[in-house]
């Protein structure tokens, strides 16, 4: 990390319950992500259907799913 950087910082925190894996099983997740602008990032951490896959994002993702 440059120490001359204010933007160096991105995060991630979540939880999913249940798994849509077997028939009529269901799932459901909350996520929060936030990466400030110019951070470095591996490309694979970032979604690119979460801020259009760039950095200088923040907000919540929400996910359901069920197996019929």
């Amino acid at each position: 990390m440059a120490s001359d950087v204010e933007y160096d910082t991105a995060y991630g925190v979540g939880a999913t319950l249940g798994k849509a894996g077997n028939p009529r099983t269901w799932e459901a997740g909350l996520f929060y992500h936030r990466s400030s602008r110019d951070c470095a990032l591996f490309a694979q951490f970032i979604d690119s259907d979460f801020g259009d896959g760039t950095t200088d994002s923040e907000g919540w993702v929400i996910k359901a799913g069920y197996a019929w």
